[in-house]
């Protein structure tokens, strides 16, 4: 399980830049929000489920 929410750590740390990054280009560039904005507040979700995950599995 340890390494389980490690990896949804990282998954959820990329999703959480990617979707920044889209994001706020497409504000930008079209004026509008996106999509890609929604990732962030789900990518932070996911990323409490793998710190969770972390914590309680034992080693």
């Amino acid at each position: 399980m340890h390494k389980i929410g490690v990896a949804v750590n990282w998954i959820s740390i990329i999703a959480c830049v990617v979707g920044l990054v889209m994001g706020f280009r497409d504000l930008v560039v079209y004026g509008e929000n996106s999509i890609w904005l929604a990732m962030v507040p789900a990518s932070f979700l996911g990323l409490l489920t793998g710190v969770v995950i972390t914590l309680f599995s034992k080693r």
